[in-house]
């Protein structure tokens, strides 16, 4: 199976809650790769000096399409959008900025709870 699409987080993003830093390791050595799927996701986490694969998880996508909070006036690109993406009941917000190959993971508890009571998630926002 192929993915649709692939992103890396940003160098300026956190990581996703569910991968833990190796020892030895800075959050500058590393790099996140997002691969979308029909009907879900797969993060990656990577060695950057060498592109050794550390670990690599499956994602829950909780809403079939990206979700915006505010249609922008460019008919042409809507952003940012985001997607929900759970591991092991840890849920994090997944925001694309803007139209290119990179994400970030947001913190903004108010675009979490918005997003989580659009998708119908509001038993997550405890």
């Amino acid at each position: 199976m192929f993915p649709e699409s692939n992103f890396m987080l940003s160098t300026e993003s956190r990581l996703p809650h569910w991968f833990q830093l190796p020892e030895g390791l800075t959050r500058s050595e590393v790099s996140v790769e997002l691969l979308y799927y029909i009907d879900h996701a797969t993060f990656v986490l990577r060695n950057k000096g060498t592109g050794r694969q550390l670990a690599r998880t499956r994602a829950q996508l909780l809403n079939d399409r990206p979700l915006v909070l505010q249609h922008s006036l460019s008919r042409d690109e809507v952003t940012p959008n985001y997607s929900i993406a759970r591991v092991n009941g840890i849920v994090e917000i997944v925001e694309h900025k803007r139209r290119e190959a990179v994400f970030d993971i947001s913190d903004d508890p108010d675009v979490r709870t918005k997003l989580l009571t659009m998708s119908g998630h509001t038993e997550l926002l405890k």
